[in-house]
């Protein structure tokens, strides 16, 4: 029977999470983390970095340990059936710059190819929720590429929401949603829809959610 699970990143699962990677060819891994790796100069084929790399997403969600400038601390949680590594989820604790304020988002989230259509994302995505409602986050913001047809109704149908929007872009703006929903245990519930335009060089089209989280 398959066990599906969110934990902790683990070193056992290099094999597994290499795989994945090759699954990947070459697109970055949403959700996972990759470019710190890439900061440090680890190359993530070779064991021991892999172990680097792991230790250090396991740090970056402890209160007591300070990211690098130009980075926040976050939590990973990797998705895994029966020992096998299928995607990951991160929750930035805090949006400490321009770039996560505007695109990047309290959560990312990816599943690789071979596991997608089997809900996986919105499991992930629902764990990382109430991860934020246990740090006390009162918002969470999450995005994604307009394009990302997927990804998009994964957090729509992440609250109580089903209607579908169509987006269009114009004269470099983006018209994108912002969706509010209250979270109740692990139930959104949709409680405001607003639009609103945002610029960006190069523009992408972007889906905006605003999660309020706590107890009803």
């Amino acid at each position: 029977m398959a066990q599906i699970e969110l934990r902790k990143p683990s070193p056992e699962l290099h094999a597994s999470f290499m795989q994945s990677t090759a699954e990947w060819n070459g697109v970055d891994q949403d959700g996972a983390s990759v470019f710190f790796a890439e900061k440090y100069g680890w190359d993530l084929a070779d064991r021991t970095d892999f172990e680097h790399w792991v230790q250090l997403l396991n740090d970056l969600a402890k209160p007591d340990f300070t990211p690098l400038p130009g980075f926040v601390s976050q939590s990973t949680l990797w998705v895994v059936e029966n020992g096998e590594y299928l995607g990951a989820v991160s929750l930035r604790h805090e949006l400490g710059n321009d770039y996560l304020l505007e695109v990047g988002g309290h959560i990312g989230y990816g599943i690789r190819p071979s596991a997608r259509r089997r809900g996986l994302a919105k499991f992930a995505l629902a764990g990382s929720l109430e991860q934020a409602r246990a740090l006390g986050l009162s918002k969470v913001l999450i995005t994604c590429s307009d394009s990302n047809i997927g990804s998009a109704r994964t957090i729509e149908s992440s609250g109580e929401y089903s209607k579908k929007f169509a987006l269009s872009a114009r004269l470099g703006h983006a018209l994108v949603r912002s969706i509010q929903f209250d979270v109740i245990g692990s139930i959104c519930r949709l409680i405001r829809i607003r639009w609103s335009f945002i610029c960006h060089k190069p523009s992408p089209r972007m889906l905006v959610a605003h999660c309020e989280t706590g107890e009803a």
